[in-house]
Parts: structure tokens; sequence; C-alpha cells
């Protein structure tokens, strides 16, 4: 056991010496990093453990006297908006967050395909305006987003995923430049099967882009999970969990009875857990993005 020890050590020790100096700068540059970005959620846990009292009377870094658990239950309990309970702002927040990144990413990917793989006339009017539509905010149309939601009765209702999704934006350029490098063989070599085109984009073109297409999923994801100001505009009586945060937020600013600061951390908490969690599920696909197809020779 020892001397397994001591060739292990031994290892290391010229391992350690063998290692170039800029390595170690970038390992450590990168350490740095990590922790600034872990800090703030630790922070967070160590706030929502505090009790009201310890929050006003304690320094912002002093750790809690205990492990208080009761925030958590208090936040399940006492987080509503407009009568709503967590459980249903939850739900709320998952066909918000989850449909509509899906019908974004699919209907994206859907022109993405036709625009990177069939010439047409005005093919690189639509590429152009996608970009122009990215680097350009549209100012003042909120008045006819409205209107158009109120058109189609999709305001306050599941259908709001649909008719908003992205479909020409940031999705549609990222895929469409994953698109162009999926070799044209797959579908030609399908097509002499017999297969159509919806069978071709569904089953041989879309699975050589999945891990671009989950990446843009988690991403538009996680940003619809945390935005609070679209739900308040358009679904205020099916709210969301984000939102429910911050219309407690409002009543903690306004120093409304039964409620703290504890409390809010507590929520936070509980919001930002199904994004870790699908973050667990898929960071292989987000770590393992490839642009191209798989044809040799």
């Amino acid at each position: 056991m020892g001397a397994a020890v001591k060739t292990l050590m031994r290892k290391c020790a010229k391992r350690i010496r063998s290692t170039s100096p800029t390595r170690v700068i970038v390992f450590v540059l990168f350490l740095v990093y990590a922790l600034a970005l872990i800090m703030p959620y630790l922070f967070g846990i160590m706030f929502s453990m505090k009790t009201a009292k310890e929050w006003f009377t304690t320094k912002v870094l002093d750790l809690p006297a205990s492990l208080n658990f009761t925030n958590y239950a208090e936040a399940w309990k006492n987080l509503n908006a407009n009568d709503t309970s967590v459980p249903s702002m939850l739900f709320n927040s998952l066909w918000y967050a989850a449909g509509m990144s899906f019908f974004s990413v699919i209907l994206s990917s859907m022109s993405a395909y036709v625009v990177a793989k069939y010439r047409f006339p005005g093919r690189s009017i639509i590429y152009a305006f996608a970009l122009v539509a990215m680097m350009i905010p549209i100012m003042g149309s909120l008045p006819a987003q409205l209107r158009y939601v109120k058109a189609v009765n999709a305001l306050n209702s599941p259908v709001f995923a649909l008719v908003m999704c992205q479909t020409i934006g940031m999705i549609f350029v990222v895929m469409l430049s994953a698109f162009r490098g999926v070799s044209w063989e797959y579908a030609e070599a399908a097509f002499i099967d017999g297969a159509g085109p919806l069978l071709v984009f569904f089953k041989i073109m879309l699975p050589q882009v999945t891990s671009v297409a989950v990446a843009m999923f988690l991403t538009n994801f996680v940003a619809l999970w945390a935005d609070a100001e679209t739900p308040l505009i358009f679904l205020d009586e099916l709210p969301t969990l984000s939102l429910g945060l911050l219309l407690y937020k409002g009543r903690v600013d306004a120093n409304y009875a039964g409620t703290s600061m504890p409390v809010l951390y507590a929520g936070l908490i509980i919001c930002m857990i199904p994004t870790v969690i699908l973050f667990s599920i898929f960071q292989k696909s987000l770590m393992d993005i490839q642009m191209g197809g798989g044809l040799k020779g």
C-alpha cells in the first residue's frame, strides 16, 4: 500500500513539474471565473437560511445561526400571484418556457433547413432579415403584439406559446449554420429510397444537428424561465413563478406584513432548481455541439 502511494505521489509530482506555466495560469483564471459564477448562488442559499430578524440585525456576510428551512416552506405557501398557488405557477412556467422554446426551435429549424438546402428567389433576403432583426431593436412593437395576441385569442392562454414563439432570429441563424454543415448526400440517398421531404427532414437531417437544437432549446428555456415582464403583460391570469417572485418582491419593498427578504431568496432558489436539473441532464449536449455531418471520403 505504501509503495503504491509513493508511486502515485511521484507521478503527480512529475506531472506538476512537466506542466507549462501557461496551462497553470489558464487553470487559475478559469478557476477564479468558476468561483465568481458559483458565489452568487452560495450567497443566495445563505440568505435564504436567515430569519427575518437576522436579516436586519446581522451583517450581510454573517452566516445564519442555524439551518432555517422554514423560509422554503413559507415561500412555497406565500409566493402567490392573483390567488395562484406555487404549484400552479410552476406548471405555468413549464408550459410557457418549454412550449415556447420547443416551438421556437422546431419552427426555426424548419425555416433554416429550407433556406440552407433549397435554392429559391429571396432566400438571401430572409437571412438578411434575420440578421437585421437580431441587431436592431424594434421599438414600440408592444401595442401591436398585444393587439395581435388578443385577435387570435391567445391572451392568458397556453396558445400564447405557439403564436409568439421565435421563428426568424438567433435560433434561425444558428440552425442555418448547422444545416449548412450537413452533407446533402444524406437527403439524396433517402430520396432514392423513396423518402419524402418531411421524412428526410425529421428522420435524416434534424438528427444530424440534435446537439445544436438542444443547446438552443436550453438557452431559450433558461431565458424564458427567468422572464417576468412578458407574463406580466400577456399572462397575468396565468402567472408564472418568475412573475410571482416579482410581485412578492414588490410587496417586500412596500413592507407588507408577513413578507421578508429571506423568503424571497428561498423562492429564488426554488425557481432555480428546474434549470439546474435541466443543465445537469443535458450538459453533455451543451458541451458537445457539432456542426458537421459524418460522411467520409
